[in-house]
């Protein structure tokens, strides 16, 4: 079972058989295309993702068809802003996401084919502006 802690200087070194990803405090903005690898595949190893709460964008495609992806964690006090164009798009192994009370706008797509998400909580404090067309479609 492989663990990753990404940090600002080794985006590019994630092994493909990463099982679980921790986004360490300084991370700010987590790439395009970080797990995607591209034609409908993603890091097909990946289960869990653990954010820290220095992280205020997650960019689009990011996490794009990591389909065993089961469990998304965000820090209580995070700073994240943005999840943007389809970043978790095809992970369909999510059952559930609390989106962090920080976060503004969702992009398109952002959660499309994640079909087997049941929940999505936004608590009574979201600062939560935009939802992108399809983003939970």
């Amino acid at each position: 079972m492989v663990t990753f802690t990404l940090t600002p200087d080794n985006a590019k070194e994630i092994p493909l058989n990463v099982v679980h990803l921790i986004v360490a405090e300084g991370v700010t903005e987590i790439p395009d295309n970080l797990c995607y690898i591209g034609d409908c595949k993603g890091f097909e190893s990946l289960e869990t993702i653990v954010f820290s709460k220095s992280v205020t964008v997650i960019r689009s495609h990011a996490f794009q068809w990591c389909i065993n992806l089961k469990s998304v964690v965000f820090a209580n006090d995070s700073q994240l802003r943005e999840i943007r164009y389809e970043a978790f798009r095809g992970c369909k192994s999510l059952q559930s996401i609390d989106i962090p009370d920080s976060v503004t706008t969702i992009g398109k797509d952002a959660f499309y084919c994640c079909t087997n998400l049941e929940s999505v909580l936004f608590t009574d404090q979201s600062c939560l502006q935009e939802i992108g067309m399809y983003a939970f479609s």
